[in-house]
């Protein structure tokens, strides 16, 4: 009887209705609720844009309106190659550009399913797609194609986009590519994007194209430049040192998976990052002495942000001398089962107002360390929680956690022990409430 009388009603004539309202409605279109352990780097899906699109010749024009200012489409990729699963041929690159482009912030290409090699038409389309952004386009990502081909057309891209502040360029066929030719093309980039504050040039595999890290070569071209990335042994001091003098708006350094000798930390020492270093990352594999991670926490005069390596081996009394070389750290991110114990744990929270603490299997941690930081300083001022298996940081012991740390507005938790329970599922809703109510998101899971 229901579904008679739903068929009886006359149905909405979308036409009928303003192109500015519609564009309103168009907003919400897409959108992709979040859920718990869901991951992506996209807000929703951009195909229920297109379904309200093809409802009526109005909806064409409110879409392509609404799509200057939608998230569904701020963060686009293409994969060219893919066929029905994603990817685009050249006509519908273009397609997407016309409709998408204006309202696209972030563009991704995927070039690995035509065989890293792009053809003529596929070139096309994309310049094509990123004109369409209306030189809108921040962040600019493009996985291989060869030297020889992908040059020019970063250039090409980048003319384009003058407002550009992050761009990823991963380049095929580069043996014979020099450092004069890295300097030239990147000449060339930072006269094109003036605003560039982030610039990574790889290979295919993923290492510096040029086998040097960005920050002992090419970063000195873009003096908007805030993360001073090293890679490998870093010991060209000189040419760190004309980095540092070019990039004076960095006040952070990555020397993830470096081998970190003191000589490096006495050059990054005499330089003006002495004066304006916040934040200071030894992620992963760094091989560094506890020496050298407290010559960098007295030296530094404004850290406040430290990440250690993984399975670092310290005891208690360096956290202690942690405390007393930095005791304005805000940021702590401990490495990868870095052997911290409950008073390795006490230490950091009392002496420290933390805001953000990190904990990445942490297994020598015990079930005290709940109220160890709940008894804590840090207690007062945490802000927000990043843990990652860590046995004793149950989603139940996460949300006693989150109770007692008022101030706590982000949660990121990830524990690979299969599918949620029930009782999971309520404490993430309970933790989701607390944080909601606080003016945060909801946690994540990664």
């Amino acid at each position: 009887m229901a579904a008679s009388a739903a068929a009886a009603r006359p149905t909405p004539r979308l036409d009928g209705l303003p192109v500015e309202l519609l564009a309103r409605i168009a907003l919400y279109a897409g959108r992709r609720k979040q859920f718990h352990r869901t991951i992506s780097w996209e807000k929703g899906d951009p195909a229920d844009l297109l379904a309200l699109r093809s409802a009526c010749r109005a909806c064409v024009a409110a879409v392509r309106l609404a799509a200057r200012d939608h998230a569904v489409v701020e963060y686009l990729s293409i994969r060219p190659g893919m066929g029905s699963h994603g990817g685009s041929d050249g006509k519908a690159i273009e397609a997407k550009g016309r409709v998408f482009g204006s309202g696209c912030r972030h563009l991704r290409v995927f070039t690995n399913h035509c065989n890293n090699n792009p053809s003529a038409d596929i070139l096309a389309a994309l310049r094509s797609f990123v004109v369409s952004t209306r030189g809108r386009l921040l962040k600019l990502y493009v996985t291989p194609m060869p030297y020889s081909i992908g040059r020019d057309f970063a250039l090409e891209l980048c003319r384009a986009s003058p407002q550009l502040k992050e761009l990823t360029l991963r380049f095929s066929e580069v043996d014979t590519i020099t450092g004069e030719d890295i300097d030239e093309f990147c000449a060339e980039l930072s006269g094109l994007c003036p605003l560039l504050e982030h610039v990574e040039l790889g290979n295919a595999n993923y290492n510096p194209i040029i086998g040097i890290g960005e920050a002992e070569s090419y970063a000195k071209h873009f003096p908007n430049t805030k993360r001073l990335n090293f890679g490998g042994e870093p010991v060209r001091y000189a040419a760190i040192e004309e980095t540092v003098r070019a990039c004076t708006r960095a006040d952070e350094v990555d020397l993830s998976e470096c081998t970190v000798r003191p000589a490096l930390m006495d050059v990054l020492l005499r330089t003006p990052l002495r004066g304006r270093l916040k934040k200071m990352d030894f992620y992963s594999e760094t091989e560094i002495s506890l020496h050298t991670v407290l010559q960098c926490a007295r030296g530094f005069e404004l850290l406040t942000h430290l990440s250690l390596p993984d399975e670092f081996a310290a005891g208690l009394d360096f956290y202690r001398s942690l405390v007393q070389a930095r005791p304005t750290l805000k940021s702590l991110e401990l490495g990868w089962n870095c052997e911290v114990d409950d008073a390795c744990l006490q230490v950091l929270c009392d002496s420290l107002s933390l805001e953000h603490l990190s904990l990445t299997a942490e297994n020598s941690l015990s079930p005290a360390a709940i109220d160890t930081i709940l008894q804590s300083r840090s207690a007062q001022t945490l802000r927000s929680l990043m843990v990652y298996e860590t046995p004793v940081l149950t989603s139940t012991n996460m949300l006693r956690l989150v109770g007692g740390c008022p101030l706590i507005v982000e949660v990121n938790w990830y524990q690979n022990d299969g599918l949620s329970s029930a009782t999971e599922e309520d404490d993430f809703d309970a933790i989701n409430r607390l944080l909601k109510s606080r003016g945060g998101k909801e946690m994540s899971f990664y």
